[in-house]
């Protein structure tokens, strides 16, 4: 079989690999998402793991969204559609991180090894 191969490597800083994974992940699953919710899931991608509303003022104070609230909405519809899931642990605050389905690598040096295909019948 002959294939047209396209061969690129690019360098990206590290928000941007982040958010370029989470991207791929919402568009190979058919998961619309806004540029704001992308920026705030890459931000936690990020931070990792974290309280709640500790996460929604930071997002806020980096004026992804325009306040706390906003976020917490946006975070709802993102665990609607498994993005994140929020959870307590024992009688905690209640804590938000990247769904474990997501394979998302956030820390040290990062390469994407890709391999696409596309076979024509």
């Amino acid at each position: 079989m002959v294939f047209n191969q396209i061969k690129k490597v690019i360098r990206m800083g590290h928000w941007d690999i982040v958010k370029f994974q989470m991207l791929l992940y919402c568009h190979l699953n058919n998961i619309p998402i806004t540029e704001q919710g992308l920026n705030c899931i890459t931000l936690l991608g990020i931070n990792g793991e974290q309280e709640l509303s500790t996460f929604c003022d930071e997002v806020a104070a980096k004026k992804i969204f325009r306040n706390s609230q906003s976020v917490r909405t946006a975070l709802a519809t993102f665990e609607k559609k498994a993005l994140i899931s929020t959870f307590k642990n024992g009688t905690g605050k209640k804590r938000v991180k990247i769904s474990d389905k997501i394979l998302l690598e956030a820390s040290g040096n990062i390469l994407l090894d890709l391999k696409v295909v596309s076979i024509e019948s």
